[in-house]
Formats: structure tokens, sequence, C-alpha cells
């Protein structure tokens, strides 16, 4: 059985879960969590991660608008 939505921690309202979106090369990507301190590269751009990404979910309250977010559990 899936674990109940949690319930937003600034006003007890119900949240709902969705996802923010980065927009890469003209497409969205879902954000990403990794593992480490960020290294950016000579250009400003962000060196490749060794870790492996984690997906990140956001939840929403329906009545203050609160974003709370999660990185997924490590696939075994």
């Amino acid at each position: 059985m899936p674990n109940p939505p949690p319930k937003c921690l600034r006003c007890g309202g119900d949240m709902q879960e969705g996802y923010i979106a980065d927009r890469v090369a003209g497409w969205y990507d879902p954000t990403k969590w990794f593992e480490g301190k960020l290294v950016t590269g000579f250009l400003g751009g962000i060196q490749k991660a060794k870790s492996k990404p984690l997906l990140v979910r956001t939840w929403r309250c329906v009545q203050c608008g609160y974003l709370e977010s999660y990185a997924d559990k490590p696939a075994s």
C-alpha cells in the first residue's frame, strides 16, 4: 500500500504531488538530485556527477501553496 500524501508543514493542508522541470535544449527534464559538492567547469557549466541521479518529487499544499521536495530512494 502506498504512503499517504504528507500534510503541509506550514498550515496542515493536503499536499498534491507534482514535479519541477528544468528546461534543457528545448525540452523539459525532471529535476534530479546528485550526491556531493557542485563542481563547475571552465565555462560555468556543471561537471558530470559521479553519483547516480535521484528523481526529485515535489508536493504542493492546495491551501497555502507551500512546496516541499523529496529525492526518491536509490534503487537497490
